[in-house]
């Protein structure tokens, strides 16, 4: 995420739209000054730009929470109930974030903009934006054919789940077949977690979408619009990340709409549901149907 207090522009990170590229790009096109925010964009090794002292200082401390704590369960520990607590009121917790016991760090990389002034999390302490300023400011948020990203969704939790080192091993540990890309739909469209929420999300504040949605499938076109909006100037060549989808390469055939969606009726309903306002969204501004 990036809020730009100078352009009055915000831009939103929606996961398996490119959102690292797109933050990175901005990034090197667009002058930041004091007060504005970034977050982090780890691929790039671009660090979080804080909105103050105050912040910085409380996200400092929270990671070095969070680094002590997974050491030590690491190391066999139990952290008692109240060290678990702080973690749990930490700034990024999500119950379905904890990974084999381990903590999350607090990140606004992918965050919503209800997050920014939500009472019920940490963010708005710092006043990194006013309520106001978000309704007036222009969000940007991509947009992406709602099937094929719930494909790409699909194989990067099947890349987590598995070895990120030993592609073998991760081939023969998770079978890549149209059933257990069932089960995924049916357990994965339940939660809400990074890559199955919805993207209509990442363009909504208090319940109403007011971002300007930008259309994946113009990729470069896209970014080259928000950044001429903001006053920067346009890449050449943008900077690329995490195009390589490595299960990919150890499958018979690559996932597609036409072959692993459209033939079951069971599939398509599910998802068309799920994504009822990503589908409407992405059809309209697309021209075309999913």
């Amino acid at each position: 995420m990036i809020i730009s207090h100078t352009n009055k522009s915000i831009i939103m990170r929606t996961p398996k739209t490119g959102s690292t590229t797109l933050e990175t790009a901005i990034r090197m096109s667009v002058k930041t000054n004091e007060g504005d925010f970034a977050s982090t964009t780890d691929d790039s090794q671009l660090p979080e730009i804080y909105s103050c002292p105050r912040h910085k200082e409380y996200i400092e401390s929270y990671v070095d929470l969070v680094s002590i704590s997974n050491q030590r369960i690491r190391n066999g520990e139990t952290l008692s109930d109240v060290e678990v607590s702080k973690l749990k009121n930490g700034p990024n917790y999500i119950e379905s974030r904890e990974s084999r016991d381990l903590y999350t760090l607090p990140s606004l990389s992918h965050g919503v903009l209800d997050d920014l002034v939500s009472k019920n999390q940490i963010w708005h302490t710092f006043d990194i934006i006013k309520e106001e300023q978000i309704e007036e400011y222009t969000s940007y948020a991509f947009i992406r054919n709602p099937l094929k990203r719930v494909l790409s969704g699909f194989i990067f939790m099947l890349e987590r789940q598995g070895s990120n080192h030993d592609k073998n091993h991760m081939r023969d540990k998770i079978p890549i077949t149209i059933e257990v890309f069932k089960d995924y739909i049916e357990w994965y469209t339940l939660d809400n977690s990074l890559v199955t929420r919805a993207q209509a999300d990442y363009h909504k504040f208090n319940g109403e979408i007011i971002a300007t949605p930008l259309l994946f499938e113009n990729y470069k076109q896209s970014i080259d619009y928000v950044t001429h909006q903001m006053g920067g100037h346009t890449l050449h060549e943008l900077p690329m990340f995490k195009s390589r989808h490595s299960l990919i390469q150890i499958m018979n055939e690559k996932p597609t709409v036409e072959t692993w969606i459209n033939p079951y009726p069971e599939i398509r309903d599910t998802l068309c549901e799920r994504y009822h306002e990503d589908i409407e969204m992405w059809e309209k501004l697309s021209g075309k149907k999913v």
